[in-house]
């Protein structure tokens, strides 16, 4: 039989811990992934395993002060929940960084299968006392097939190691925790069997708070790059521009800006849906000629910042511009076009970088008004008007 002091040093501290992760996820963490929700079910059911747990070994060891079949419903709700733990853990790093990966029917019906037949022995009268017999003395006797508990659990553990080591690249920092606490578990559990001090819970616990804790710091790493980026394009957006700034300075510069003709025009005529696949199409295919390079500046305009040789940054922007010409969008008569301004030069500050933005912008302006591909003499700034691309193409 249990000792119940001995519960009460690890599966009264495991019921606190997961009550209080299980508090923590539902009111401190405000945008929650599919991962938080499992986790948060996964410690609500540790923590009520737990209390029912110790609430069911202290009714054996006084069953004469106790309603006999509540001390055995106890005992059976605890044998269940501690069934479902075992699955819903595994299922968490099954589905913990979903790789798009989908089950069939059977291969979901086989990994249920070791607890399906453990529920099966648990919930049919003729079969529970193959697992285990409660004496009315309050004495726990193992059936023949109490093993069957060891069986379904450590059959878990190993799938669940070999999920952890499937995803090894997709789970990145959560990997070393994901594998050793899940070890951890599986070995603290047989512990459990020989000394009956139920530490494996609050084992299962402590990797899951650990697990909480760096998979919030992962989250809010990629929040953050979420916040740096433009939705519609992919591209960085202006709070990423801010971010990025010292890193142009003291290097020599390209810098284009890049607006899209007659926008007001696409947009009032063909719909919004249009100008949207417009905007979109071109952060697409300024990604692809200036990978990582390019921001959405405005609606309808984009500024990228290169540290390629000028001519090989004029030779880019005018394929560039011939590439987003060439595009064909579904509802809209004719060609969408761009006019970039662009300049040159060391940046040695922000302010020398800002007026850089400036010049590129009067010139795109300038190319707006005058419908021409110009250059000044030094060859560093110019404008490419799409309006007189597209007249001289057609």
């Amino acid at each position: 039989m249990s000792n119940p002091n001995l519960l009460f040093y690890f599966d009264m501290p495991a019921a606190i811990l997961s009550a209080i992760l299980f508090a923590a996820l539902t009111i401190y963490y405000k945008h929650k992934t599919k991962t938080y929700y499992v986790i948060m079910v996964m410690s609500l059911l540790i923590s009520c395993y737990s209390l029912i747990k110790t609430a069911g070994t202290v009714l054996r060891n006084e069953p004469m002060e106790h309603d006999f079949n509540f001390v055995s419903i106890t005992n059976l709700t605890a044998h269940l929940l501690h069934v479902i733990i075992i699955f819903e853990l595994f299922y968490m790093f099954l589905t913990l960084k979903n790789d798009g990966q989908k089950y069939s029917l059977w291969q979901q019906l086989l990994f249920m299968a070791p607890a399906l037949v453990v529920l099966t022995f648990l919930l049919l009268p003729e079969l529970q006392p193959m697992l285990y017999v409660i004496k009315p003395t309050g004495e726990y006797v193992h059936g023949p097939l109490h093993i069957l508990f060891n069986i379904e659990l450590e059959t878990y553990v190993v799938m669940t190691i070999a999920v952890i080591l499937r995803h090894k690249k997709l789970l990145g920092r959560e990997f070393k925790i994901a594998l050793w606490s899940t070890i951890a578990y599986g070995l603290t559990y047989l512990v459990d069997n020989l000394l009956q001090i139920r530490i494996s819970n609050f084992v299962m616990v402590v990797g899951l708070s650990n697990l909480t804790i760096v998979l919030t710091q992962d989250e809010k790493e990629l929040w953050r790059k979420n916040s740096l980026r433009d939705q519609l394009t992919g591209l960085k957006n202006r709070f990423a521009l801010q971010e990025d700034i010292n890193s142009y300075l003291n290097h020599q510069t390209c810098v284009a800006l890049l607006d899209v003709d007659d926008f007001k025009h696409v947009n009032d005529t063909f719909g919004h849906a249009c100008g949207d696949e417009a905007i979109h199409r071109c952060g697409q295919l300024i990604s692809l000629y200036f990978p990582n390079q390019g921001y959405r500046y405005g609606g309808d305009e984009f500024l990228i910042i290169s540290r390629l040789p000028e001519p090989d940054f004029r030779k880019a922007l005018i394929s560039l511009q011939t590439e987003i010409m060439s595009q064909k969008f579904a509802g809209v008569a004719g060609r969408v076009t761009v006019t970039v301004g662009f300049c040159s030069g060391k940046p040695l500050t922000d302010l020398d970088l800002t007026d850089m933005f400036k010049k590129a912008d009067r010139m795109m302006y300038s190319g707006k008004r005058s419908h021409r591909y110009d250059t000044t003499d030094n060859g560093q700034d110019g404008t490419l008007s799409g309006i007189e691309a597209k007249q001289h193409n057609q």
